[in-house]
């Protein structure tokens, strides 16, 4: 009987786990438990839209404010979620680097869909410790406009910071 309600518990986890749109691709997730700091180097540069059309080129003018302030929100969710990590702005000191390569938006009734590539390496060595496939992540947020693409960039760092295998 225990291990039919652990099997239970585990696939119930698993579904809820895929359920936020984000997977681990390889590696372990262990790099967030460990002490240190993360450098993050966040890439909107080829990111499309539902229609095909260049992120960059259509948020044109407001390009380096969805840069930079999804940037802060992405690290504050992941700073809240976690207490022994700390993610900052891209830096050498850090102990491990994660990229995200953000590769598609969606906007439907005013909620950000988003896609994206997420890899974490150790500074050190320059190993990949873990990998991230982000597939229509939901935000659940009620903003318009910047301020979902804002919340939705904080949920994301900070679901992405909870899920562990």
């Amino acid at each position: 009987m225990k291990k039919f309600g652990l099997t239970l518990f585990m696939a119930l986890f698993s579904l809820l786990a895929s359920a936020t749109g984000i997977e681990v691709t390889q590696g372990k997730t262990t790099y967030v438990n460990t002490s240190g700091k993360i450098g993050l180097v966040f890439n909107l540069d080829y990111a499309k839209l539902e229609d095909g059309k260049s992120v960059k080129t259509e948020w044109a003018s407001q390009y380096d404010a969805y840069t930079q302030e999804g940037r802060k929100y992405f690290i504050n969710g992941f700073n809240e979620s976690t207490q022994s990590k700390k993610m900052i702005k891209e830096d050498s000191v850090a102990g491990y680097s994660m990229y995200v390569e953000f590769t598609k938006f969606v906007v439907e009734g005013g909620k950000y869909k988003v896609w994206a590539d997420i890899t974490v390496t150790e500074q050190e060595t320059a190993e990949t410790v873990c990998q991230y496939k982000v597939t229509e992540f939901v935000g659940n947020t009620d903003g318009t406009g910047f301020n979902n693409y804002l919340e939705t960039m904080k949920e994301l760092s900070f679901e992405l910071a909870k899920l562990k295998k």
